[in-house]
């Protein structure tokens, strides 16, 4: 899913990294995932013609010490070619 959903690459990095002894609030949020993924369950990657062709859009974000449980960083990145997601990654 990660593959072809880029939105969900970061809640599914984060979660996984849980599994193993999840606590309650970790079982809410991964919840508040799976509604997420239902409302939108027919979104996918598509790509049109723009007027402003070879134009490559790249963004990056950082959360500095977002996780709660070790202090460490997630950082990640999209790059957007003719409206669609061409490469993505998120990283801890």
């Amino acid at each position: 899913m990660v593959g072809t959903r880029p939105d969900l690459a970061y809640s599914v990095g984060f979660f996984s990294r849980s599994l193993e002894n999840p606590s309650a609030e970790d079982i809410v949020k991964v919840k508040r995932v799976f509604r997420y993924i239902a409302g939108t369950i027919g979104y996918g990657i598509t790509y049109h013609a723009t007027e402003t062709k070879g134009v490559l859009h790249c963004y990056s974000d950082s959360d500095f010490g977002g996780c709660t449980k070790t202090s460490r960083s997630t950082s990640g990145y999209v790059m957007i070619y003719a409206g669609g997601a061409i490469s993505w990654r998120s990283q801890r």
